[in-house]
């Protein structure tokens, strides 16, 4: 796994809040404390890879690889970082996400981001976002092999790869391609 990173420049914001002693007496007036925490708000990119052929040599069944991947593309895609929970309360979703699964060697697209996204009117980030990393993805073709599936599942078009209705038919799909992968890399050893 790499480290999530913004797409964007970010640019710090601050919450000021104040707080009080529900149990302090009528008399006493004002606060109890002050403060306030710094924040941001970004369209972030994360990238991991799952090595199948380690997973085959640790698990061995086909049933089990297909199991582990599809659970390990489960936490990896709802994950949110966990601190300030209470605070900011940060229960996001992707609008983007893209499995590929490949032969030769897995394809981290960060290098789309090296320019930073910029927004485009009251468009945001997240559309140019998207189109970066897929012209990206068209780029990074020349390099490697054509993967054996790329699925995605957005909200938004796409120019690359088959866009899955939702989260359940893109996890069906990537595992129909893995047990058939998994399967003819079995029958031809």
């Amino acid at each position: 796994m790499a480290h999530a990173i913004s797409t964007h420049e970010i640019i710090p914001e601050f919450d000021y809040f104040t707080a009080i002693d529900d149990l302090q007496p009528d008399d006493t007036a004002g606060a109890a404390h002050l403060g306030s925490i710094e924040f941001n708000s970004s369209t972030l990119y994360r990238y991991a890879n799952v090595n199948i052929r380690e997973l085959k040599e640790n698990l061995g069944d086909k049933e089990d690889i297909v199991s582990a991947t599809k659970e390990f593309i489960k936490s990896f895609v709802k994950s949110m970082p966990g601190g300030k929970q209470n605070t900011f309360a940060n229960k996001t979703l992707p609008d983007y996400v893209m499995i590929c699964l490949r032969q030769d060697t897995p394809v981290n697209l960060v290098s789309a981001f090296e320019q930073p996204v910029s927004a485009r009117g009251k468009s945001g980030y997240v559309k140019p976002s998207i189109e970066k990393l897929e012209k990206e993805f068209k780029s990074s073709q020349m390099f490697v092999e054509d993967p054996l599936v790329t699925a995605i599942l957005t909200k938004f078009e796409t120019e690359i790869g088959d866009k899955e209705v939702n989260f359940k038919q893109l996890l069906d799909k990537v595992s129909d391609v893995l047990m058939k992968a998994v399967q003819d890399e079995d029958d031809n050893n």
